[in-house]
C-alpha cells in the first residue's frame, strides 16, 4: 500500500495530524534506498566477473600454476583491503557489492586449489562445513 494513501487514511481517521504526517514522510524519504542502482551495480559486477572468468578460461592451460596461485593471493588481498576501506565509510552499496564479489572469489579459489593440486574430493564438499 502506498505510504501517502496510508497517511491520508490515518489523517482522515484522526489518528495523526498534518505535522506528524510530514515528519513520517520526511523520515521515510531519508530511508529510501536506490534498488535500481543496487540491481545495476550487481549486474555490472557480475558481468565483469564473467568477463574475467572467460578471459582466464580461454588461456587456462598456458598459465603456470605458480602464476595462478600468485594472482589468486594478490586478488584476495586486494579485495580484502577494499572491503576494509568500505567498512570504514558510509557506503553500504559498495560494501555489499565487494563482499558479494569476495564470496564468489572464495569459491573460485577453492576450485583453483583443487585443480592445481588435483584433489580427488568432489567439488561440492568444499562448500560443506563437515565431511559426510
Amino acid at each position: 500500500m502506498n505510504l501517502e494513501r496510508k497517511l491520508r487514511r490515518w489523517r482522515d481517521a484522526g489518528l495523526i495530524d498534518e505535522s506528524i504526517s510530514a515528519r513520517i514522510t520526511a523520515f521515510e524519504r531519508e530511508q529510501q534506498q536506490p534498488m535500481a542502482m543496487y540491481a545495476l551495480i550487481g549486474l555490472g559486477a557480475g558481468t565483469l566477473g564473467l568477463g574475467l572468468i572467460s578471459l582466464v578460461a580461454a588461456n587456462w592451460e598456458r598459465i603456470p600454476a605458480a602464476l595462478k596461485l600468485s594472482v589468486d593471493l594478490a586478488l584476495g588481498a586486494a579485495l580484502a583491503a577494499l572491503i576494509e576501506q568500505a567498512l570504514r565509510r558510509p557506503a553500504p552499496l559498495a560494501r555489499e557489492a565487494l563482499i558479494t564479489i569476495y564470496y564468489a572469489f572464495t569459491l573460485a579459489s577453492l576450485a583453483l586449489l583443487g585443480q592445481i593440486y588435483q584433489l580427488e574430493t568432489p567439488g561440492y564438499q568444499a562448500l560443506l562445513v563437515c565431511r559426510p
